[in-house]
Parts: C-alpha cells; sequence; structure tokens
C-alpha cells in the first residue's frame, strides 16, 4: 500500500488499484455554503450530529452570531449567522443526525422599521 497527500486530497494504491479521498474542511463548507447572494440557508458539508442549539424558529439573530454547534467526524463547528435575519427554519433539534447538503437553518430578511 502507498498513500500520497496533498492539500486537497489522499491518494491511496493498493492492490494494483488507485483511489482518491477529497478533503472537505468542515467550516469551509459551511461558510461557502452561506456566502450565496441570499445567505438564506446554512447547508452541512457532510453527515453529522447536532450538539446543541442556541436560536429558535422567529429569533432574530445578528451577523455572527452562534445559532448551533454540530460535530461532523469528530470535528464541532459553530454556525454562526451570516448576516442579520430572523430564524426562518431550524429542522434539527440537538442529538438529530442530519446528511450531506442538508438545510441546518435557513434566514429569512428582517422586516425594516421606521
Amino acid at each position: 500500500m502507498r498513500i500520497a497527500v496533498d492539500e486537497s486530497a489522499t491518494f491511496i494504491h493498493f492492490g494494483g488499484r488507485a483511489y482518491e479521498i477529497g478533503r472537505t474542511d468542515p467550516a469551509d463548507a459551511l461558510d461557502r455554503a452561506g456566502s450565496g447572494a441570499s445567505q438564506d440557508q446554512m447547508l452541512a458539508p457532510m453527515p453529522g450530529v447536532v450538539v446543541s442549539v442556541s436560536v429558535a424558529p422567529g429569533d432574530a439573530v445578528k451577523e455572527g452570531a452562534p445559532m448551533l454547534v454540530i460535530e461532523s467526524m469528530k470535528l464541532e463547528t459553530t454556525v454562526t449567522a451570516p448576516r442579520d435575519g430572523i430564524v426562518a427554519e431550524l429542522p434539527f433539534a440537538t442529538g438529530d443526525s442530519f446528511g450531506g447538503k442538508d438545510v441546518l437553518l435557513r434566514l429569512e430578511p428582517q422586516e425594516e422599521t421606521d
């Protein structure tokens, strides 16, 4: 068996075959998932479990506020608000498992008040 590692993948040569295992940093993947034009939903970078939840649907959040903590591959990641908004959907509770690319949380814009 031979193993080669670079920044984006691990390559394994075994039994005359080659395998490539890509890498995903959960924190980077969460940032990318929330960095679209609308920044309305946060997607799970990979399967995992919800460790704790700090918000509920209807709560107002400010940019950078911690909303939930997830664990994937023994790495805990705090999901923070990418912008100010209202928590519209939170489909998982503490202890729930989720799949890769599942919507962990969805925000909606705050209404402007005069």
